[in-house]
């Protein structure tokens, strides 16, 4: 999988008639969602995971539900 997007990646090139804000949105957006994507798994499958904020009336053991705190 990472073979096909390193593939797509190098197909992605900036065309010479085009002015910086052509380049922004076809080249560099691609790598800013990768990085933020990148930033984002690790944070959820490496990190803490993240928590959902519950009402005050719910009790200790529906939160732990709902985080699935096991």
């Amino acid at each position: 999988m990472l073979n096909n997007i390193n593939d797509y990646l190098k197909q992605v090139k900036a065309t010479h008639d085009d002015d910086w804000v052509d380049r922004l949105n076809y080249v560099y957006t691609i790598y800013i969602l990768l990085g933020l994507s990148a930033t984002l798994f690790a944070k959820n499958y490496v990190g803490e995971p993240m928590q959902c904020w519950v009402p005050k009336q719910w009790t200790v053991n529906i939160e732990k539900a709902v985080n699935d705190e096991t």
